[in-house]
């Protein structure tokens, strides 16, 4: 599942992390989380427009790139 920031639902979040679903979600500004833990991004990584947005993600096997990729193949099908 890949979703904008308006999306932001924690319990669902949680109710498809438990079934084994994977989701990228760019937060909101406002949103205040404590990070457990952070990758650090490769220097070749994407950008968005130029712009440092933060997305979440259950999935922590995948790239900083492919997670990108992702949020941005979701900006494509918006514009279809």
């Amino acid at each position: 599942m890949v979703a904008d920031r308006a999306y932001v639902d924690f319990e669902n979040l949680y109710r498809w992390h438990k079934g084994n679903s994977y989701f990228v979600v760019r937060l909101k500004k406002s949103v205040k989380l404590k990070h457990l833990v952070e990758q650090d991004l490769p220097e070749s990584r994407h950008q968005i427009n130029q712009q440092n947005i933060q997305l979440i993600t259950n999935q922590f096997t995948w790239t900083a790139n492919t997670i990108s990729d992702l949020y941005k193949a979701r900006w494509e099908i918006e514009q279809f």
